[in-house]
């Protein structure tokens, strides 16, 4: 039984992910600020990567594409033994997948370590995560926190 515990406490501990004790440190330049997150938010991995990102002095922005949901129904009817009468109806309906965050809705962001991934969660006021940012590198991982920090302190 014993054997069994300590096997199930490992098989959880190397799933979790390990809190990093980081606290930002202020930055001067905004223009720097976009540029960094940017450039993390781009070098994710292709999953988890957007096709588009904006950000601003408000808000951050991530954009997914277009989503594409497709309903289509058909009728044939025999006319004879050689034609068929046949009728289709279909519609299609598109939509705009963004994210946006807004910065006075944010508050500062911690990070995590999972094997040889630094994870940037970004939480809500309430300390609720709405997104994860992976970078294999410590020191954009912190660059990050540091650049978005100085955009929630500014907004809020």
């Amino acid at each position: 039984m014993r054997c069994f515990l300590l096997f199930f406490f490992l098989l959880l501990t190397g799933c979790s992910a390990t809190p990093i004790d980081y606290r930002p440190v202020d930055v001067t330049n905004y223009e720097a600020s976009t540029a960094v997150i940017e450039q993390v938010v781009y070098e994710q991995p292709i999953k988890y990567r957007p096709s588009g990102i904006v950000v601003n002095e408000l808000f951050i922005g991530f954009d997914y594409g277009v989503l594409s949901k497709t309903k289509s129904t058909g009728i044939v009817t025999p006319l004879s033994n050689s034609s068929a009468l046949g009728l289709n109806s279909s519609s299609t309906e598109l939509k705009n997948t963004i994210e946006r965050y807004y910065f006075n809705s944010l508050s500062i962001p911690r990070l995590f370590k999972k094997r040889e991934w630094y994870i940037i969660k970004l939480l809500n006021k309430n300390g609720g995560v709405v997104k994860n940012i992976y970078t294999r590198d410590e020191t954009k991982a912190k660059s990050f926190i540091n650049h978005i920090s100085k955009l929630i302190v500014y907004a809020s």
